[in-house]
């Protein structure tokens, strides 16, 4: 039987009963080059997830701002 450092037990230092050491966290250090490749990592990912195939995210990007202009366009000809 142990007791806890942080809250002794009177009755149990009398009983010659030894102190449980208090728990140690060692810190994760991760440097900030690891943590800037992890973030680069997912950016390309969620690029890839995002085109179609064949086409370059800069290209897939014109061709949703070519759709976004005929969308608004036909959306004012109903509108008139």
């Amino acid at each position: 039987m142990t007791y806890n450092k942080a809250n002794p037990n009177r009755q149990a230092r009398r009983l010659g009963i030894k102190p449980e050491e208090p728990k140690r966290e060692e810190k994760k250090t991760v440097s900030k080059a690891a943590v800037l490749s992890q973030k680069a990592k997912q950016a390309r990912e969620a690029q890839k997830r995002i085109t179609p195939p064949g086409m370059t995210y800069g290209e897939y990007m014109e061709y949703l701002k070519d759709k976004r202009q005929q969308l608004e366009e036909k959306k004012k000809n109903i509108q008139e």
